[in-house]
Protein backbone atom coordinates (compact mmCIF):
# COMPACT_ATOMS: atom_id res chain seq x y z
CA UNK A 1 0.00 0.00 0.00
CA UNK A 2 1.71 3.31 -0.83
CA UNK A 3 0.35 4.78 2.48
CA UNK A 4 2.33 5.49 5.49
CA UNK A 5 1.42 4.19 9.29
CA UNK A 6 1.70 8.00 9.81
CA UNK A 7 -0.83 8.87 6.99
CA UNK A 8 -3.11 5.86 8.30
CA UNK A 9 -2.87 6.96 11.99
CA UNK A 10 -4.05 9.95 11.25
CA UNK A 11 -7.33 8.73 8.90
CA UNK A 12 -8.00 6.40 12.36
CA UNK A 13 -8.27 9.49 14.42
CA UNK A 14 -11.26 9.96 12.10
CA UNK A 15 -12.71 6.52 11.59
CA UNK A 16 -11.45 3.60 13.58
CA UNK A 17 -12.65 1.09 11.31
CA UNK A 18 -10.85 1.40 8.09
CA UNK A 19 -9.56 -0.75 5.60
CA UNK A 20 -6.69 -0.78 2.93
CA UNK A 21 -7.08 -2.29 -0.54
CA UNK A 22 -5.93 -2.08 -4.41
CA UNK A 23 -7.77 -2.65 -7.35
CA UNK A 24 -6.83 -2.27 -10.78
CA UNK A 25 -3.47 -0.54 -9.80
CA UNK A 26 -5.25 2.44 -7.69
CA UNK A 27 -5.07 2.33 -3.83
CA UNK A 28 -8.27 3.04 -2.01
CA UNK A 29 -9.21 3.35 1.40
CA UNK A 30 -12.30 2.28 3.10
CA UNK A 31 -13.85 4.66 6.19
CA UNK A 32 -16.47 2.44 7.70
CA UNK A 33 -18.46 4.48 10.39
CA UNK A 34 -17.36 7.58 9.13
CA UNK A 35 -19.31 10.00 11.11
CA UNK A 36 -20.03 13.31 9.13
CA UNK A 37 -20.21 16.81 10.45
CA UNK A 38 -23.21 18.17 12.88
CA UNK A 39 -26.56 18.70 10.19
CA UNK A 40 -25.49 16.30 7.99
CA UNK A 41 -27.81 13.58 7.03
CA UNK A 42 -27.10 10.87 7.40
CA UNK A 43 -24.78 11.49 9.99
CA UNK A 44 -22.69 8.35 9.48
CA UNK A 45 -21.65 6.79 5.99
CA UNK A 46 -19.06 4.23 4.77
CA UNK A 47 -16.90 6.01 2.67
CA UNK A 48 -14.15 4.89 0.01
CA UNK A 49 -11.20 7.40 -0.36
CA UNK A 50 -8.92 6.83 -3.63
CA UNK A 51 -6.15 9.28 -2.79
CA UNK A 52 -4.16 8.94 -5.99
CA UNK A 53 -5.09 10.43 -9.65
CA UNK A 54 -7.47 8.29 -11.64
CA UNK A 55 -9.82 8.52 -14.86
CA UNK A 56 -8.06 11.66 -15.57
CA UNK A 57 -9.20 13.75 -12.88
CA UNK A 58 -6.55 14.80 -10.76
CA UNK A 59 -7.29 16.66 -7.76
CA UNK A 60 -5.19 19.33 -5.20
CA UNK A 61 -4.77 20.28 -1.75
CA UNK A 62 -5.68 24.01 -0.84
CA UNK A 63 -4.11 25.30 2.71
CA UNK A 64 -6.00 28.44 4.07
Amino acid sequence: MPFSEDQVGELKQLCPDLQECEEGGCAYVLLRGLKLPERCNPAVVDALLCPTPRDGYHFACISP
